[in-house]
């Protein structure tokens, strides 16, 4: 009777032993030393505008204007970083259009146009998404309100 509460016991430590541990094997090396793989299990997400989507083309759309019914807005991104804009003010009695060129960089998911000459100082910025690109306010901030889905130029 002795020998079976030994065998008995012996057996439920060897059962809860492997079960306890089933899962949680520690990668070893060659030499038996184990590696440490946190970093391994932590994936870091790389996906950015800049090497996920396919940016250069002709987007078109009509922004939202204070003063006349819009502003019918042409952005060409090539693929050398080179654009031209394009901005048609619409219902005015004297047609305005203008026209102007520079370059374009992207840091994540923003697209930066860096404009020529006598325009140096203007800033815009839009947001890039799959297909389409959001115009963002002054400060580089996604904008807000009724009109909000208004500010978007599709890819053609």
């Amino acid at each position: 009777m002795k020998r079976t509460l030994v065998l008995l016991a012996l057996i439920t430590s060897v059962a809860f032993v492997a079960c306890n541990d089933a899962g949680k094997k520690e990668p070893t090396t060659t030499d038996g030393a184990t590696t440490d793989t946190s970093a391994a299990k932590k994936e870091v997400d790389m996906h950015n505008a800049e090497n996920a989507l396919d940016l250069d083309g002709k987007y078109e759309g009509t922004l939202p204007c204070a003063d006349c019914e819009g502003i019918k807005t042409t952005l060409t991104l090539n693929k050398d970083n080179q654009f031209t804009l394009s901005e048609e003010y619409l219902g005015k009695k004297d047609p305005m259009k203008f026209d102007s060129k520079g370059k374009w960089v992207v840091n994540q998911n923003t697209i930066t146009l860096q404009f020529d000459k006598e325009l140096q100082d203007r800033r815009v910025q839009y947001k890039a998404g799959e297909g389409r690109i959001w115009l963002l306010d002054q400060e580089g901030k996604e904008i807000t309100g009724a009109l909000a889905d208004k500010y978007m130029l599709t890819k053609k």
